[in-house]
């Protein structure tokens, strides 16, 4: 919470939420719907299930799901 409150505190902006699921798809579980507590952030997933990693993005608002994709700038 200590992080959430320097955010608040320095006029920052949650954009992201990022976290792994190891053995399952890459795609908000229902634990994630009852932690979706920022409405405005995205939730980044990355799931470890397979070989080659897979990474989604998603709005979670009033435990609704949207996957919303993401794009790397060109330094990225």
């Amino acid at each position: 919470f200590e992080v959430f409150d320097q955010i608040c505190a320095e006029g920052l902006e949650l954009l992201a939420i990022f976290h792994s699921h190891p053995s399952s798809e890459a795609y908000p579980s229902a634990r994630d719907l009852e932690l979706a507590f920022y409405p405005e952030a995205h939730y980044m997933i990355v799931s470890l299930m397979d070989e080659e990693p897979v990474c989604r993005t998603f709005r979670i608002m009033d435990g609704e799901v949207r996957e919303t994709g993401f794009v790397l700038d060109k330094e990225g």
